[in-house]
């Protein structure tokens, strides 16, 4: 271009020597400026000279379908709107003979700077690149059913630099970089919208990402895939996508340093074989999946990394000739596990501190026997094994300070006992207060087995019953961890494999209903488990004729329960000889409760049973459909009554499509009725009525006409305890789970004062 001083202006625009700006591209030498003045040109413009052409504000070209083609020359655009048209009847017909449509500005050689331009995308690309150099600095690209800057080097070198340039709302992504001899160097800016991704790299190319911003785009933030593919993303911030951060596959290389990623799906995910990253110095929080996720031969290593507040896992790692390296990181506060890892995962993980999970803090399984699990701090995580789980796993363990919950070694999962390794005893610290308005979600559990049924004892603590394998549980309600565990495991009976379904209090003992997973004889009953919560020790069983105890519930010093396979209810004195009595024949019996002088009782067929406490008998029958889940409260019994079937879209939604049932004890009748959600759940407590439709937990106001309170917590729940100061809320099937494995137990509890 040449020097300031020297260069011949040309001026376009209304009364000027030249209307279009065609004409004087025609007229001009090599070297000269044209200014644009404001107003609407309608032309398309091919430029083989050198040119600068600047525009003065309202300064708008529109091309017809195309508005400037760049080759062989170097051209410097300025402060120009430049729009696609319609292609009109000359793009019909260049649509006939083949021709390809052409991006609203294309370079195929030379150079090209484009300078606090507005360009907007037609049916191509908005901005191409098929060869030469390409610089956009304070740029905004906008708006188009395509690309916003598709960059292409298969035979010519094709590179691009842009500098604080926005791109934004393009369906076919932000930015496409693709073939081995392309390249482009993104610095600030941001990319957001569209319906692909952010950033592709493809096909060998190299891309060099600082600093900018990439956020709401409707597939990946950086996706990077194709041998010989590199990318390099240094300071940048990417959230909310509708898809993965960064995903790093296909033989491609990437490193992710010093950058913020949050609210994606996995926040960096390394998929397929020699797909490789190097993450170092980041933060990933929020994410919908793992924050990290290895799987398919993919490998990382990780350093100075902190990922937060996850779902499902921290880091998770699967699949043989997958490769992990994790130093000097924090996995904190994940939905799932900090770490899982299994199915020939090799590695090392050292000098981490991983603290505060939902579930276990490291998990394994299957062959891991290449992984090293060194000098890593892991306490504070939920699950009963909540320092290291290793499940078949073969693993390396070596110097790890591990503070567990409780270190349970009867169950399919196994803590490391190495020398080396420091097992602390529980870490019980209460949990922080949650900030703003109660009521709200103040601390989640993750068991990693399968709770069933709450139930506060005398002396005013929870205990949860757990299916597979058979425990009672109790719970420290100011720290929200397991503080005992009580194996359930009958003498005469040790081959069987119980599972705990459901508990009663009386007075100062507790009773666990329990049944046979796998027996080693058909004919095995069900059996009640006594506890002494004090020592936590079983004191005695007493074993039913037949059926499955599902529910249990006491009134004065009878324990009655509620028999599956037997269709029936038995009555059991718990003084004396203690054997169980049939007194009542129901279909599929479920929940059992007493309250206001009867035994309640649920069936599958459409009615509540009430029976008489001295004789057992039927006294009265009440007609509902079938009832999830009973409660008493001071002057009611309420029953939840789900909708029959399966739930529809509307309830899967939220929307009412079950409801409450109050009946009058007295009369034996329907009394009121709620419409709610998807309610299998429903508790009283000193803090009143609560129940758990959908993915909530609500406490029903005294009027029972709708909701005094409502918190979000989950997924649909299957018990409730409500005490004074709390409300606590299991689900038996919750997110934050590997996919090998089955679905643990979540318990929430939710804080009122």
């Amino acid at each position: 271009m040449a020097d300031d001083d020297a260069r011949v202006t040309l001026t376009v625009g209304p009364g000027e020597t030249y209307r279009t700006i065609n004409a004087a591209v025609g007229a001009a030498q090599a070297g000269a400026r044209i200014l644009v003045r404001a107003g609407s040109y309608r032309e398309s413009i091919f430029i083989i000279d050198d040119l600068e052409i600047v525009g003065e504000p309202g300064a708008e070209l529109t091309g017809k379908p195309w508005a400037i083609g760049v080759e062989g020359a170097t051209v410097r655009l300025e402060q120009l709107a430049i729009r696609a048209g319609s292609a009109g009847l000359g793009g019909f017909l260049d649509r006939l003979k083949g021709d390809p449509e052409l991006p609203t500005v294309s370079a195929s050689s030379g150079t090209l700077e484009l300078v606090e331009c507005d360009v907007t995308g037609g049916k191509s690309a908005a901005i191409g690149v098929l060869g030469g150099a390409t610089r956009l600095r304070r740029c905004r690209i906008h708006d188009g059913p395509s690309v916003g800057l598709q960059v292409h080097g298969i035979e010519d070198q094709s590179e691009v630099q842009l500098e604080d340039t926005e791109i934004a709302d393009f369906a076919g992504g932000c930015i496409v970089v693709a073939g081995s001899s392309a390249k482009a160097s993104l610095t600030g800016g941001r990319l957001s919208g569209g319906a692909e991704p952010g950033v592709a790299v493809l096909d060998g190319a190299r891309a060099e990402i600082a600093g900018a911003d990439i956020g709401g785009v409707k597939g990946v933030g950086v996706y990077v895939s194709g041998a010989g593919t590199t990318a390099a993303i240094t300071g940048c911030r990417i959230h909310d996508c509708d898809d993965d951060g960064v995903t790093i596959t296909d033989h491609a290389t990437a490193t992710v340093e010093d950058c913020e990623l949050w609210g994606n799906v996995d926040e960096i995910a390394v998929f397929g074989e020699e797909a490789t990253a190097t993450v170092s110095g980041c933060t990933l929080r929020d994410g919908r999946a793992p924050g990290i996720h290895l799987a398919e031969g993919g490998s990382a290593s990780i350093s100075r990394t902190a990922v937060i507040r996850c779902a499902r896992a921290g880091v998770m790692a699967e699949g043989p000739a997958t490769t992990i390296e994790l130093r000097d990181s924090v996995i904190r506060e994940s939905d799932g596990y900090g770490l899982g890892a299994g199915g020939g995962v090799r590695g090392t993980i050292e000098g981490n501190e991983i603290v505060e999970n939902l579930f276990s803090g490291i998990t394994l399984n299957g062959d891991v026997s290449g992984m090293m699990v060194t000098n890593n701090v892991i306490r504070a995580n939920g699950g009963l094994s909540a320092g290291v789980v290793q499940d078949g796993a073969r693993p390396t363990l070596r110097g790890n300070r591990i503070a567990a919950v409780v270190p349970w070694r009867a169950i399919e999962t196994k803590l490391p006992s190495t020398a080396d390794d420091n097992i602390e005893p529980p870490d019980l610290t209460p949990r922080a207060a949650v900030p703003g308005p109660r009521p709200a979600v103040g601390a989640r559990l993750g068991l990693g087995v399968m709770p069933m049924a709450l139930a506060f004892d005398g002396a005013g603590s929870l205990w949860v019953a757990n299916l597979d394998p058979a425990m009672a549980c109790r719970i420290d309600e100011a720290s929200a961890r397991v503080d005992r565990i009580v194996a359930l495991r009958h003498p005469d009976i040790a081959d069987a494999e119980l599972g705990a379904l459901s508990l009663a209090v009386a007075g100062d003992r507790l009773y666990v209903a329990c049944m046979a997973l796998r027996p080693p004889e058909e004919s095995l009953p069900g059996l009640i488990a006594e506890i002494d919560p004090v020592t936590g020790t079983v004191k005695d069983w007493i074993r039913l004729q037949r059926g499955m105890p599902v529910s249990l519930c006491h009134a004065d010093g009878v324990l009655w329960a509620a028999l599956t396979g037997a269709n029936a209810v038995a009555r059991i004195e718990l003084s004396g000889a203690r054997m169980s009595r049939e007194v009542a024949t129901i279909h599929e019996p479920a929940a059992i409760v007493a309250g206001h002088g009867g035994i309640w009782v649920a069936g599958e067929r459409p009615r509540l049973q009430r029976l008489d406490p001295a004789s057992g008998r039927v006294v009265r029958t009440v007609d509902l459909d079938p009832v999830a889940g009973l409660a008493v409260t001071p002057d009611a019994i309420v029953a939840a009554v789900p909708k029959r079937g399966r739930p529809d879209a509307a309830a899967l939604a939220g929307e009412p499509s079950s409801r409450l049932v109050e009946i009058d004890p007295g009369a034996d009748r329907v009394r009121r009725k709620l419409p709610i959600a998807i309610a299998r759940a429903v508790g009283h407590g000193p803090a009143g009525l609560w129940a758990a439709p959908s993915d909530a937990v609500v406490q029903i106001d005294a009027a029972f006409a709708g909701f005094a309170q409502t918190v979000e917590v989950g997924t649909i729940a299957n018990a409730i305890a409500v005490g004074r100061d709390h409300v606590w809320v299991l689900y038996p099937y919750s997110v934050g789970f590997l996919s090998t494995e089955s679905a643990p137990g979540t318990l929430v509890r939710v804080d009122l004062a």
